[in-house]
């Protein structure tokens, strides 16, 4: 094998395939590896960690063609401190090793047998749908935060369940303290589907080197789902399992609704947060006609009052408190100009969602004991 290849755009492909392989703690030494194939003035590397696959193509200057499986980590450690230009990679033949020159620099990396890597798997016809990237980002960012992150959790909590019935598409994500669930409008971008993703996944799709409106061909199937798109390749596992049934959590109706400016709440609940770190979070919300009041304390080391004039106050004064972080990812997860807190009493279920019409988006908060 020998191809000659710009240092960064190497550098970059390896670190998307890589993913997997960096992304978690394996003792399976090929996980730990990727997979170098140059042929046909294109150049190919595969990371995998047995349940998920990344592979990006580029195109390469291929003199000869072949294969090697390298540690990706000192793959990328090495091609990081290179200066930047033209590598050259060269392997001897028979041999499972690799060296890389740029300037006066030169490498030996010692391989393995890339016989022994494990392929990329096929899986079976099934739903397909064609989605652009701004919008699979969107979908992600508005509900990844409540993804739970407790390792002894349901396993279908730790993925967002992406559900499409030929018209409209839904992220739901929850960790059964907070759901949040974004429903947008889709007609005729595919075949319907329902399936859980893992977190993980989703946070390789976000860092894909494409442009927003970037085309995303997703197909699902046999349990696992490929995406494709410019020159990019993911095959994983999806979560196997029933999603709760988020429909369920989420209030009717409210007997309490504040209408706030939703950068002026947010700004408060950050200073607040300041000083509720040692009190798992808690902060404190009472309304007093158009006046909402924050506070929060931690038991000697101090305490804080924000103010806030509401927008509009429907229904009685109530008294209410919430981890603010989970307050602050949900604000966070949209721009509008307007937020609207929906309650009915200070112990069941509010629900956070943008005042305005036509982002059809909520977070479900189950609130905290005032004392």
């Amino acid at each position: 094998m020998i191809f000659d290849s710009n240092r960064k755009e190497f550098y970059d492909a390896a670190s998307l395939a890589a993913s997997p392989s960096t992304g978690r703690a394996t003792t399976v030494n090929l996980y730990k590896m990727l997979l170098i194939e140059a042929g046909d003035n294109n150049l190919k590397i595969t990371g995998c960690d047995g349940e998920m696959w990344v592979e990006r193509t580029i195109p390469t200057m291929v003199s000869a063609a072949g294969s090697a499986a390298l540690d990706a980590k000192l793959l990328l450690d090495i091609l990081g401190s290179m200066p930047d230009g033209d590598i050259h990679v060269e392997q001897p033949n028979g041999s499972p090793n690799v060296n890389l020159t740029i300037g006066s620099s030169d490498y030996r990396i010692v391989g393995a047998d890339p016989q022994d890597y494990p392929p990329v798997p096929e899986i079976t016809e099934g739903a397909t749908i064609t989605i652009k990237s701004k919008e699979i980002d969107a979908l992600i960012d508005s509900v990844a935060f409540a993804v739970s992150s407790d390792n002894q959790a349901r396993q279908v909590l730790s993925g967002i369940l992406f559900d499409y019935d030929g018209d409209t598409i839904r992220a739901v994500a929850t960790d059964t303290h907070r759901l949040a669930h974004l429903r947008t409008s889709s007609p005729g971008i595919g075949t319907a589907v329902s399936a859980i993703v893992p977190a993980r996944v989703l946070n390789v799709i976000k860092k894909l080197p494409v442009g927003p409106d970037s085309e995303l061909q997703m197909s699902f199937g046999d349990r696992r789902m490929m995406l494709q798109t410019d020159g990019i390749r993911i095959v994983a596992q999806m979560i196997n399992g029933q999603f709760p049934p988020y429909e369920r959590v989420i209030p009717s109706e409210c007997t309490r609704k504040w209408l706030m400016d939703r950068i002026g709440f947010r700004d408060c609940l950050k200073r607040c947060a300041v000083l509720a770190r040692d009190n798992s979070g808690r902060v404190i919300l009472k309304s007093d006609g158009d006046k909402l009041t924050l506070s929060a304390r931690s038991e000697g080391i101090g305490e804080v009052k924000e103010e806030l004039q509401l927008v509009r106050k429907d229904g009685e004064d109530t008294e209410i408190a919430f981890n603010g972080a989970f307050l602050l990812d949900a604000l966070e997860a949209t721009s509008t100009e307007g937020i609207q807190l929906e309650m009915t009493e200070n112990d069941r279920a509010a629900v956070l969602r943008p005042s305005e019409a036509y982002v059809d988006y909520l977070c479900v908060i189950m609130p905290m004991a005032l004392v």
